[in-house]
């Protein structure tokens, strides 16, 4: 009899009613690896692509892996197919020179070859999948990942009904979601209403507080403090919340996602109960204020681990919705729904498809790379700042102050798509590869020349003003700002120069009409707006 393993992801922490499913499908398994996969902790396949990732996602990999590993042993599942489960630390991966990239020790993998059979969910990762296959070769069997709605066959099936002379040339969100919408029997024809989801928040508005953290549970909490405490010894020199330069400490508290599945069922219900209702009107909203949730589910770090399904999300938001339709309003609903059902789902089925041409791009030639104010939040302008500062603090930004606020401006001033890339996968909680290169190369650097977007996201300060409640900024000298210009004059400038210096791209585009606006100005005013802005530049860019 072959002797068969299975192995459990960071990311593939299902509730055990899935897992025993699979357990039913293949036999005779009963050993089964929780382990802390390197790549999950920063190290890639090659040391020049390593990640310095935020310590509050290591922290809270360690601290969810750790419950499922209670989770899994004190379960009726352990008694009942008596299951051997061994977890295995990321360190423990690591050669004798402590170089995660090593795959060949002892200690990690050798665990793991001594099966004939190794079955896993698919982990949708291509640094991952590449690394086992060289791996475990044959012994390596794939399942279908419950974290997404859509199967490879899906992907498949849709990808091929798609006219063959541009299925690998241009991607579209629309159609996809429409097809989604068909197969799922999800809102029918029901139109899409993003239209409607595009107001500012006043500044008076009561934002309801996130419910409380699995720190309020000692059990919960114990996992979180070790969780630091391994942190803080094998990863001391990684990027951490800025608060932690100030002298304040990271605690259980810092944590402000469930780690548990009870928790995170809760934490969508409140969602339901307490912001779903003003969330299509408010998605959009920047908040000046340092609110960072707003109406916001702020599930994504449960959703992209399997804490939560996409499944489970849909049931519950939908049953809750039915029953409170005059209270939520379609409006809200079918934004939430298409998120879930549309966007996210859509970033995996471009990522599989045209993921290694999006990682490739750089349409507009950015070369600059990232200085210390990325990851301090001094670039002089407000806005980034903020939302830098609640990116490393929350670990978690919603999507607007990634797009347009962050991504937008790292744009302008011409960072290096990988560069970019790297912020995005280091700050926050949920970011994974298959999810962020379509997000960061395509939507928001249209770094693809327009694979999947008709037109790149950039703006001057008048965007992020008419979304926001920032107030206009009086001219002041400082230590910070010895120019004196406000935040808005800033990003205008740098605006003004990414137009000029992209100016035959953008005019076969939507800007057209700013680049034409750019051409009539004088070419003395041309010259002292791209002077300042390559001061600018220059002071907060390497």
């Amino acid at each position: 009899m072959s002797s068969k393993c299975f192995i459990i992801l960071p990311i593939h922490l299902f509730d055990i009613t899935i897992l025993e499913k699979q357990l039913l499908d293949i036999s005779n398994i009963t050993n089964i690896f929780i382990i802390e996969e390197p790549i999950y902790f920063g190290y890639r396949t090659k040391k020049s692509d390593d990640l310095n990732f935020n310590k509050l996602k290591l922290i809270y990999h360690r601290s969810c892996n750790k419950y499922y590993y209670d989770y899994l042993n004190t379960s009726s599942l352990a008694k009942k197919y008596k299951l051997n489960i061994t977890y295995i630390d990321c360190h423990d991966f690591q050669s004798g020179n402590g170089n995660g990239n090593d795959n060949n020790n002892k200690v990690g993998y050798s665990q793991l070859k001594s099966f004939d059979e190794i079955h896993m969910y698919r982990p949708v990762d291509t640094f991952l999948e590449t690394k086992y296959s060289k791996l475990f070769s044959k012994k390596l069997k794939y399942l279908e990942s419950p974290l997404f709605l859509c199967t490879n066959s899906d992907l498949e099936t849709y990808h091929n009904t798609r006219p063959k002379a541009t299925r690998d040339k241009s991607y579209n969100h629309a159609t996809f979601y429409k097809w989604q919408r068909e197969r799922l029997d999800i809102l029918g024809n029901s139109k899409t209403y993003d239209t409607e989801n595009r107001n500012m928040m006043p500044l008076d508005t009561k934002v309801p507080a996130l419910p409380k953290n699995d720190s309020s549970n000692a059990k919960m909490k114990a996992h979180i403090s070790e969780a630091i405490t391994y942190i803080k010894k094998y990863y001391p020199d990684n990027y951490g919340p800025v608060y932690e330069s100030e002298g304040t400490h990271i605690t259980p508290e810092s944590i402000h996602f469930p780690i548990c599945h009870k928790t995170s069922s809760a934490w969508l219900l409140n969602f339901c109960k307490n912001r779903l209702s003003d969330f299509g009107k408010y998605e959009d909203s920047i908040d000046s204020r340092g609110r960072n949730f707003l109406f916001h589910s702020t599930i994504s770090p449960m959703l992209n681990i399997g804490l939560l399904t996409p499944g489970q999300v849909i049931d519950i938001v939908t049953k809750y919705y039915e029953s409170h339709k005059a209270a939520i309003g379609i409006a809200s609903y079918e934004a939430f729904i298409r998120q879930v059902i549309g966007w996210r789902e859509y970033q995996r089925y471009i990522y599989v498809y045209a993921g290694d041409v999006m990682r490739k791009g750089n349409h507009f030639g950015n070369t600059r790379r990232l200085s210390n104010s990325w990851y301090n939040g001094t670039t002089g302008v407000t806005p980034v700042d903020d939302a830098i500062k609640m990116a490393f603090n929350d670990g978690y930004i919603h999507h607007i102050l990634r797009l347009m606020v962050v991504g937008n401006f790292m744009n302008l001033v011409g960072i290096h798509p990988d560069d970019v890339y790297k912020w995005f996968m280091e700050f926050s909680l949920d970011s994974y590869d298959w999810v962020m290169i379509g997000n960061v190369y395509s939507m928001t650097l249209w770094a693809d020349g327009g694979m999947t977007m008709r037109k790149p996201y950039i703006s001057g300060s008048g965007y992020i003003m008419n979304m926001s409640n920032y107030g206009k900024e009086k001219k002041e000298k400082t230590d910070n700002n010895k120019s004196g210009m406000t935040w808005q004059e800033k990003w205008d400038v740098i605006f003004h120069n990414f137009i000029n210096r992209n100016s035959v791209k953008l005019s076969k585009t939507y800007y057209n009409g700013v680049v034409k606006a750019w051409a009539r100005k004088s070419e003395g005013d041309k010259e002292k707006e791209i002077k300042m802005s390559s001061e600018i530049i220059k002071s907060i860019c390497k």
